[in-house]
Protein backbone atom coordinates (compact mmCIF):
# COMPACT_ATOMS: atom_id res chain seq x y z
CA UNK A 1 0.00 0.00 0.00
CA UNK A 2 1.14 3.22 -0.78
CA UNK A 3 1.34 6.03 1.57
CA UNK A 4 0.28 9.67 -0.07
CA UNK A 5 1.47 12.96 1.40
CA UNK A 6 1.25 16.65 0.73
CA UNK A 7 4.33 17.29 2.32
CA UNK A 8 6.17 18.75 -0.68
CA UNK A 9 9.84 18.06 1.01
CA UNK A 10 8.73 14.41 0.79
CA UNK A 11 7.11 14.41 -2.56
CA UNK A 12 10.41 16.09 -4.10
CA UNK A 13 12.74 13.93 -2.26
CA UNK A 14 11.31 10.66 -4.33
CA UNK A 15 11.40 12.51 -7.57
CA UNK A 16 14.83 13.26 -7.04
CA UNK A 17 15.86 9.68 -5.26
CA UNK A 18 20.19 9.46 -5.39
CA UNK A 19 20.66 11.28 -8.82
CA UNK A 20 23.41 13.53 -7.90
CA UNK A 21 22.61 16.42 -10.43
CA UNK A 22 19.45 16.04 -9.72
CA UNK A 23 20.01 16.70 -5.91
CA UNK A 24 22.54 19.57 -7.32
CA UNK A 25 19.75 21.49 -8.75
CA UNK A 26 17.21 20.79 -6.08
CA UNK A 27 19.81 22.40 -3.87
CA UNK A 28 20.65 25.42 -5.83
CA UNK A 29 16.81 26.08 -6.60
CA UNK A 30 16.02 25.83 -2.68
CA UNK A 31 19.01 28.47 -2.16
CA UNK A 32 17.31 30.57 -4.29
CA UNK A 33 14.00 30.11 -2.53
CA UNK A 34 16.01 30.81 0.89
CA UNK A 35 17.40 34.12 -0.54
CA UNK A 36 14.75 35.91 -2.08
CA UNK A 37 12.73 35.36 1.35
CA UNK A 38 15.52 36.68 3.19
CA UNK A 39 15.49 39.84 1.04
CA UNK A 40 11.82 40.05 1.11
CA UNK A 41 11.67 39.41 5.03
CA UNK A 42 14.25 41.68 5.74
CA UNK A 43 12.71 44.62 3.27
CA UNK A 44 9.37 43.89 5.73
CA UNK A 45 10.45 43.64 8.94
CA UNK A 46 12.81 47.17 7.97
CA UNK A 47 9.51 48.96 7.02
CA UNK A 48 10.95 49.62 3.62
CA UNK A 49 8.81 49.76 0.57
CA UNK A 50 10.85 48.21 -2.29
CA UNK A 51 10.46 51.60 -4.42
CA UNK A 52 12.03 53.12 -1.18
CA UNK A 53 15.09 50.29 -1.45
CA UNK A 54 15.82 50.76 -4.87
CA UNK A 55 16.13 54.78 -4.43
CA UNK A 56 18.71 54.07 -1.75
CA UNK A 57 20.97 51.63 -3.70
CA UNK A 58 20.48 53.53 -6.88
CA UNK A 59 18.10 51.13 -8.91
CA UNK A 60 14.75 50.39 -10.27
CA UNK A 61 12.10 49.09 -8.06
CA UNK A 62 11.95 46.17 -10.88
CA UNK A 63 14.87 45.13 -9.68
CA UNK A 64 14.03 45.03 -6.21
CA UNK A 65 11.46 42.85 -7.17
CA UNK A 66 13.18 40.21 -9.14
CA UNK A 67 15.97 39.58 -6.25
CA UNK A 68 12.70 38.99 -4.52
CA UNK A 69 10.96 36.85 -6.91
CA UNK A 70 11.28 32.89 -5.53
CA UNK A 71 12.27 31.54 -9.25
CA UNK A 72 15.30 33.98 -9.64
CA UNK A 73 18.25 32.40 -10.63
CA UNK A 74 20.56 35.28 -10.93
CA UNK A 75 21.51 36.46 -6.78
CA UNK A 76 24.94 37.43 -6.12
CA UNK A 77 26.18 37.94 -2.91
CA UNK A 78 27.76 41.61 -3.45
CA UNK A 79 23.67 42.26 -4.39
CA UNK A 80 22.15 40.87 -1.31
CA UNK A 81 25.17 42.61 0.75
CA UNK A 82 24.31 45.70 -1.04
CA UNK A 83 20.73 45.39 -0.61
CA UNK A 84 20.88 44.77 2.81
CA UNK A 85 23.50 46.96 3.71
CA UNK A 86 21.17 49.71 1.84
CA UNK A 87 18.33 48.59 5.27
CA UNK A 88 21.14 48.92 7.75
CA UNK A 89 21.55 45.34 8.32
CA UNK A 90 24.56 42.67 7.65
CA UNK A 91 25.27 39.61 5.70
CA UNK A 92 26.79 36.67 7.64
CA UNK A 93 27.66 33.91 5.36
CA UNK A 94 28.15 30.22 7.06
CA UNK A 95 28.51 26.86 6.17
CA UNK A 96 26.58 23.39 7.22
CA UNK A 97 26.09 20.05 6.08
CA UNK A 98 23.76 18.84 3.40
CA UNK A 99 20.67 17.37 4.47
CA UNK A 100 21.49 14.67 2.39
CA UNK A 101 25.14 14.21 0.93
CA UNK A 102 25.59 13.69 -2.46
CA UNK A 103 27.35 10.38 -3.83
CA UNK A 104 30.48 12.44 -4.75
CA UNK A 105 30.36 14.05 -1.12
CA UNK A 106 30.13 10.56 0.83
CA UNK A 107 33.08 9.56 -1.37
CA UNK A 108 35.23 12.55 -0.78
CA UNK A 109 34.62 12.43 2.79
CA UNK A 110 37.66 10.51 3.85
CA UNK A 111 39.65 13.12 1.94
CA UNK A 112 38.28 15.74 3.38
CA UNK A 113 40.72 18.67 5.31
CA UNK A 114 39.56 20.07 8.26
CA UNK A 115 39.17 23.76 8.85
CA UNK A 116 42.61 24.49 11.26
CA UNK A 117 41.41 28.09 11.74
CA UNK A 118 38.61 29.51 13.96
CA UNK A 119 35.47 31.56 12.58
CA UNK A 120 37.05 34.36 14.39
CA UNK A 121 40.61 34.22 12.09
CA UNK A 122 38.36 34.36 8.80
CA UNK A 123 35.65 36.85 9.28
CA UNK A 124 36.51 40.24 7.91
CA UNK A 125 36.14 42.56 10.57
CA UNK A 126 33.30 44.95 9.85
CA UNK A 127 35.63 47.92 10.50
CA UNK A 128 37.71 46.98 7.21
CA UNK A 129 34.51 46.42 5.33
CA UNK A 130 33.13 50.08 5.84
CA UNK A 131 36.16 50.99 4.38
CA UNK A 132 35.98 49.22 1.23
CA UNK A 133 32.96 50.55 0.56
CA UNK A 134 30.17 48.27 2.81
CA UNK A 135 30.62 45.34 1.18
CA UNK A 136 32.95 42.08 0.67
CA UNK A 137 32.13 39.39 -1.98
CA UNK A 138 34.16 36.41 -0.85
CA UNK A 139 33.14 33.91 1.71
CA UNK A 140 33.29 33.71 4.67
CA UNK A 141 33.49 37.02 5.27
CA UNK A 142 31.24 39.26 7.42
CA UNK A 143 29.31 42.05 5.46
CA UNK A 144 28.80 44.89 7.59
CA UNK A 145 26.61 48.23 6.70
CA UNK A 146 27.40 51.44 6.92
CA UNK A 147 25.73 53.38 10.04
CA UNK A 148 22.99 55.81 8.41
Amino acid sequence: MVRMTSDANLILDAIVGDDPAERIGLAEAELNMEIAQIIYDARESSGVSQRELARRMGTSQSAISRQECLDYRGHTISMLARMLAAMDLELVVGVRPLAKPTARAAAGKAKSAKITKPASKIVKPASKVAKSGGTATTPGHRIAAKGR
